[in-house]
């Protein structure tokens, strides 16, 4: 990192999130080298917490989460568990059983039309309900389904037969489907759709390698065209609307498609993606399970996915859409923020309870819980443990400059921190002025400095790190600066 030795060394900004892919001592300014739990936001966080709508869980996991608003006000959560149980959540949170649809397929995709929610499952007859009965609907078995203007549109499920065909339902009437209302994105390819999303006056048609673009308002002038990204979605349900674009997730990771080209995001966190041999750590044989969602209030996408080893997910990346950029031509400067947990389902939408104007994220969770984020004093019932790594800080030549002080600044009512120190690039060491180092403040900024090496000895090296981690807890985390003190080389006087 670009620091002056012989001066002392001050970081204060970390908005740039962690970097996995350079060397700690190629950073730019503002980056970290890892980060777990964390999040900028004027300093540095816990991520936001997301506490239990209520303490009734599902029978199983939950894997679909789906808001539905009425015209006449009223609003509904449904939820879908691994079981194939179809809840509506009361406005304390409480799961009611409306119906049980056995499927081999455990994902549903929705669409709200003419005032009812529309459910379709590849393996199971399509759905409808006004929010309180369901009943089955006359139509083609779809994978995916979404509504625009006049119209309810649905891929065909039959991906072996037409893995390319989007089916359109009549006029105003998504109850009735002519077995000519058809269209075909890339028939030939040898692809099959994976996904659509309406985006402005069109819709974008995602396949594995590919986006397609449909606009028009009605069957007269219906348009197709293949759009200019070189890569497709391949994780259906992380297809969600930000306000710069579209985010799925790719055969390169994390993308985000502006409507005429794709950008990737993983450039930083290659690293996190891949272990020390360079081999993903992602479990693509349930790409399927990732599932994603915008949250506007703080511009943020949270996605989850699955690792190798693992049966359901069990990260969560905070992409914060604050720094991005979709300008053509131009890197994308983005900050990525990994937690250690995982999450199965999430919906985007208005209050249930309808005490508030505010929207809501709810998530659901392999415990059967439906979470609220942003809200609340834990996640999921527990906390969770932030730890940041510093990049390499420049001290100079070995015992030119040698560090006689490390100064962390902590929110006053940071819980329990331990800090700990490695000089070019060896074992991280618990300073022993720092262990278990409680700072039960007000939240007010307090200073813990660190003296040399806590036995009398200055720390010495060509490069040095520091790393800040804490006990999960109600107090929220907050860290404001890392300072390094140096001084000339040479013995060091007794303390």
């Amino acid at each position: 990192m670009a620091y002056d030795a012989l001066k002392p060394i001050k970081q204060t900004d970390f908005n740039a999130g962690p970097n996995y892919t350079e060397p700690p001592w190629n950073l730019k300014e503002g980056e970290l080298a890892e980060s777990a739990n964390v999040w900028w936001e004027g300093s540095l966080k816990t991520v936001p917490y997301a506490s239990r709508f209520s303490a009734t869980p599902t029978t199983g996991a939950v894997k679909q989460l789906v808001f539905f608003r009425r015209i006449s006000g009223t609003a509904y959560l449904f939820g879908v568990d691994d079981v194939q149980k179809i809840y509506s959540y009361n406005a304390s949170g409480v799961p009611v059983l409306v119906a049980t649809k056995v499927s081999t397929d455990p994902y549903w995709s929705t669409a709200v039309f003419n005032n009812r929610l529309y459910a379709a499952n590849s393996k199971v007859t399509l759905l409808g309900t006004n929010g309180v009965t369901v009943s089955n609907v006359a139509a083609p078995r779809m994978r995916y389904i979404l509504s625009k203007q006049d119209y309810l549109f649905g891929v065909l499920a039959n991906t072996t037969v037409q893995p390319s065909t989007m089916a359109y339902s009549d006029t105003d009437n998504a109850e009735s489907w002519p077995v000519g209302n058809r269209l075909n994105f890339g028939q030939d390819d040898g692809d099959e759709i994976t996904g659509a999303i309406e985006w402005g006056d069109v819709i974008f048609v995602t396949k594995n390698r590919s986006i397609w673009i449909l606009s028009g308002t009605t069957p007269s002038d219906f348009k197709i065209e293949k759009s200019l990204s070189d890569v497709g979605c391949v994780a259906p349900r992380t297809l969600c609307w930000t306000d710069l674009g579209v985010f799925f997730w790719s055969e390169n990771g994390q993308t985000l498609f502006n409507g005429f080209r794709s950008f990737n995001l993983t450039d930083r966190i290659k690293g996190l993606l891949k272990d020390s041999s360079a081999v993903s750590v992602i479990n693509w044989a349930r790409i399927d399970q990732a599932t994603a969602k915008y949250y506007p209030r703080l511009r943020q996408v949270l996605v989850s996915y699955c690792e190798t080893g693992q049966t359901v997910n069990n990260k969560t990346l905070i992409i914060d859409m604050n720094r991005v950029t979709d300008r053509v031509g131009r890197r994308i400067p983005y900050a990525i923020w990994p937690m250690t947990t995982g999450i199965t389902a999430m919906a985007h939408g208005t209050d249930i309870t309808l005490t508030g104007s505010r929207t809501e994220l709810i998530l659901g969770m392999a415990n059967g819980h439906v979470l609220r984020w942003d809200n609340g004093t834990n996640f999921n019932g527990a906390q969770l443990a932030p730890r940041i790594r510093s990049g390499a800080y420049s001290i100079g030549p070995d015992k030119i400059e040698q560090v006689r002080t490390i100064d962390v600044w902590l929110k006053g009512n940071t819980n329990t921190v331990t800090i700990k120190y490695s000089t070019d690039g060896g074992t991280f060491t618990t300073h022993p002025q720092a262990s278990a180092y409680a700072n039960t403040g007000t939240n007010t900024i307090k200073l813990k400095r660190l003296h040399g090496d806590g036995s009398g000895n200055y720390i010495t090296g060509r490069r040095l790190q520091v790393e800040v981690s804490a006990v999960g807890s109600t107090n929220p985390f907050g860290l404001f600066e890392i300072g390094v003190g140096m001084e000339p080389g040479g013995p060091r006087d007794a303390a």
